[in-house]
């Protein structure tokens, strides 16, 4: 998935670009060309609407249905991957600007497991109330010298399991899993 098709760095089109601008007009009143001051007085559900976010567009939407209608149909078991993430409820400030329009979409479907991002370089892991598993591995850039990062994700029919070495997320909601069972 293209987080950044809709947004200020890496928008698919003009029209894309100029949403994006009326996107964050509309829901962070603080001016967003001086770096800092972007959360100042802004509620928290709203700490997404910052210019290192962005937003899938409806055509990304559109194309997202059609595909899991097909692969629902097809007995598929779907993971998603995107540079940021949709549900963070300790880091709201990292999510997709629409991310409740994709989970709409995504839990719609009963063949959709696990969405795996990057942007929050701290890491972080939560199941949603739908079952969906939502990964970050944390970054190896925050690693301390000598310190690693990496991991790899076996796939079974019902299950993933996470083998990971190294530096574990650090604030995340729930612990970073091992075996991760799916609907």
């Amino acid at each position: 998935m293209d987080s950044y098709d809709v947004s200020l760095i890496g928008y698919s089109s003009s029209d894309h670009l100029d949403l994006a601008k009326v996107i964050l007009g509309k829901n962070n009143p603080n001016d967003l060309s001086v770096n800092g001051g972007w959360f100042k007085d802004l509620p928290r559900e709203q700490f997404r609407y910052v210019p290192y976010n962005g937003g899938i567009s409806t055509i990304q939407l559109n194309w997202l249905r059609d595909v899991l209608t097909k692969s629902e149909e097809l007995e598929e078991k779907v993971v998603f991957f995107c540079h940021q993430p949709i549900y963070s409820p300790n880091k709201p400030q990292s999510v997709i600007w629409n991310s409740e329009d994709v989970l709409e979409v995504i839990h719609s479907f009963k063949n959709t497991c696990m969405w795996i991002a990057g942007h929050d370089h701290g890491g972080q892991y939560v199941q949603d109330k739908f079952g969906i598993h939502h990964i970050v591995p944390p970054a190896p850039l925050e690693c301390a010298l000598g310190e690693s990062a990496f991991g790899d994700i076996e796939v079974f029919q019902d299950k993933f399991i996470l083998n990971w070495t190294g530096k574990g997320p650090d604030k995340s909601l729930l612990p970073w899993p091992k075996v991760l069972s799916f609907r």
